[in-house]
């Protein structure tokens, strides 16, 4: 253990750097971000790329004073909620918070105004992210996946391959499991709904933490443990039933939730998750028996050792072709697991897993077969060894929970091809201005304008420049389309930042609409 405290601290840092990010990705907002709308909305949207469900939501007026908004209603990915009546010209902020549907919270902030920008009390929005709550998730998660890995794949692995010890680190691996869960419960009730670690005081935290597929992982890590808690103390045929069930129960557990069990083709993902957990589970799992017994001596550990390594070829092949699909479906590119936060985390686990697929081989090709022959002196150097392999992977189970803070590059394509759209009001007229992809580079540009005299405009022209870059005013002329739309393509706006946009509407011979405001360019 003592050789794990370093990299567990290189851990608990790098958890503390990363994004509070999930998978779930705000597209669209009405009102937008940044946009100065004529008169208030009676209701706020916010589309999401996935189902989500919101936890908090409140409105942030122009003196700093948040106000809760209570009944949102939710349809599929869009989530509405009705603002309070009679607001008062100025700057808001929107801050909300949802669950994706991995579980993982999400949460963000939308500023509008009313007739025109406040000019002073801008409304703030207070952060959300708190490092003691954060940490309490990693290392509850840590606990959890060290109870269900080497507890209950220990127990499988005892029953399957007639290993007569029970051996202590799979019996305290299940009881901290069983411990575990119950703060990360809590912790994650209290990130759910952005509030501190005294949140745990709050019986809404505890009760946030068990709803969606976190409540499910949760319920059926529970059923998991206590199957295998059962099978440690049931005779050998039964021993071995209640084993697999055990088995069973846990793959089912992360195919539930997470980044990956969710991900679209749902058909290969969930599948793919059950199989890498319950494959991780054997061999991580047959580990500390097997140092048990090769402490033993070679008599002993002969018929375990040789069943592990009949099955372990089999079971590193599965391992390794469902590990692939998920990397395929969770990044767009090779150069992502370098240039995303998710790619790099994966990169560090790739790493101890190839110095642990090292290990493993060394010890097939090398020590194995004295030990089958016999050899006391290579069974206790295989032990040592395998111990070592054991604090390995605790190892890679620790970086495996830092990616409950990053989020996956697919989700981040996804936010990255959104729209983004402004609002325009003038006397005489408003128009609405819609970027596709709101990021900086190559994109189309759609305009609605809506003159009060009901007519539509004889042409229109749009500009856009950024200042803080010194890039001067980029003028197209929009052709109308049969829906009456205006549009701009093959436009590009070469650099993210504050942009300058100006709309011109020719409404007759001798008068022009004449609009203008800002976007934020990703």
């Amino acid at each position: 253990m003592r050789r794990l405290l370093p990299l567990l601290s290189l851990l608990f840092t790098l958890l503390l750097a990363v994004p509070a990010l999930a998978h779930a990705s705000l597209l669209t907002s009405e009102p937008t971000d940044g946009s100065v709308v004529a008169t208030a909305p009676s209701t706020f949207t916010l589309t999401f790329n996935e189902p989500v469900s919101p936890t908090v939501l409140s409105l942030i007026e122009p003196g700093g004073q948040a106000v809760p908004l209570d009944h949102p209603h939710l349809a599929d990915d869009v989530v509405s909620v009705p603002m309070p009546p009679a607001l008062a010209d100025g700057s808001y902020a929107l801050s909300w918070r949802v669950i994706s549907a991995d579980g993982h919270p999400i949460g963000g902030s939308v500023v509008f105004s009313i007739g025109a920008p406040s000019t002073a009390n801008q409304p703030q929005v207070a952060p959300t992210f708190d490092p003691v709550v954060r940490a309490g998730i990693w290392l509850s998660k840590l606990l959890v996946y060290g109870g269900l890995f080497v507890g209950i794949g220990g127990v499988f692995a005892r029953r399957w391959l007639g290993i007569a010890k029970a051996g202590r680190a799979t019996e305290f691996a299940l009881l901290a499991g069983t411990l575990g869960l119950l703060p990360n419960v809590g912790f994650e009730g209290a990130d759910a709904l952005g509030r501190p670690a005294n949140a745990l005081l709050d019986l809404a935290a505890w009760s946030e933490g068990l709803v969606g597929s976190h409540g499910i992982f949760v319920g059926l890590a529970l059923l998991a443990l206590l199957l295998a808690f059962v099978a440690s103390r049931t005779g050998a045929v039964g021993g071995r039933i209640v084993s697999l069930l055990a088995l069973v129960a846990l793959g089912t557990a992360f195919a539930s939730t997470g980044h990956a069990g969710t991900a679209d083709p749902q058909w290969l993902t969930r599948p793919a998750v059950f199989l890498h957990t319950v494959t991780v589970a054997f061999w991580i799992g047959a580990l500390a028996p097997l140092a048990a017994v090769l402490r033993a001596g070679a008599g002993e550990a002969r018929a375990p050792l040789q069943g592990f390594s009949a099955a372990i070829p089999w079971t590193t092949g599965v391992l390794l072709a469902s590990g692939v699909a998920l990397a395929i479906v969770q990044l767009a590119a090779p150069a992502e697991l370098l240039t995303t936060d998710y790619g790099r985390v994966l990169v560090g686990k790739l790493v101890l897993v190839a110095v642990l697929f090292g290990i493993a081989a060394y010890n097939r090709w090398r020590l194995t077969r004295p030990v089958l022959a016999g050899d006391a002196p290579m069974a206790r150097r295989l032990g040592r060894i395998t111990r070592l392999e054991l604090a390995l992977a605790v190892a890679i189970l620790g970086i495996v929970g830092v990616w409950r803070f990053t989020p996956p590059p697919r989700s981040l394509l996804a936010a990255d091809a959104a729209p983004a759209t402004v609002e325009m009001v003038a006397p005489g007229g408003m128009a609405d201005v819609t970027l596709s992809p709101g990021r900086a580079g190559a994109m189309s540009v759609t305009i609605d304008v809506m003159l009060d005299s009901g007519n539509p405009p004889k042409q229109v022209t749009v500009d856009f420049a950024n200042a803080a870059r010194g890039i001067e005013p980029i003028e197209k002329t929009a052709t109308q389309d049969a829906d009456g739309l205006w549009h701009v393509e093959g436009l590009v706006l070469p650099a993210a930042g504050e942009w300058q946009i100006g709309v011109e509407a020719l409404v007759s011979d001798f008068e022009i609409l004449q609009l203008n405001n800002s976007m934020e360019l990703r």
